[in-house]
This record gives C-alpha cells, structure tokens and sequence, in this order.
C-alpha cells in the first residue's frame, strides 16, 4: 500500500500505518501518533483511567478535524 497524501502529490511512497479514523495509508512524513487514553468502569459506576495509554495514528485531516473546538461557544 502506497501513502495517500504522497499520491495526492504525484509520489509514490510506502506506507507504514493507517489512519485510525479514515484508513487512509500513510508515510512516516504524513503520520501523526497520539495517545489515547484507556478508561474502565469500576464498581459504583465510576470510570478510571488506567496507566497505560494506546497509540493513535491519525492523518493530517482526521487530526485537524478531531482537534477542532466541540463547543458552540468556542466556535463563536
């Protein structure tokens, strides 16, 4: 599988990853690794965030996207 945004570029280049969000194959220049935090629910309905947090491999869109203000009132 080839890099998406290299394509978009008219290169050709491997990819290494995928976006978690879109799929989309990326090259280690296009990739953007985050963490993600793992949470469990414990007795009385309380959620705790373990120790240990997972990769999240995100294109340049998904990221720009997810990153975005969710509130109106950061919008406005």
């Amino acid at each position: 599988m080839n890099c998406y945004v290299c394509d978009e570029h008219d290169r050709t280049r491997e990819a290494v990853a995928v976006c978690h969000n879109c799929s989309a194959g990326l090259c280690r220049e296009h990739l953007f690794e985050r963490r993600r935090e793992v949470t469990t629910t414990v007795p009385l309905g309380r959620t705790v965030t373990l120790p240990i947090a997972a990769r999240k491999i995100l294109c340049h869109i998904c990221k720009k996207a997810l990153e975005q203000p969710r509130r109106v009132a950061e919008i406005l």
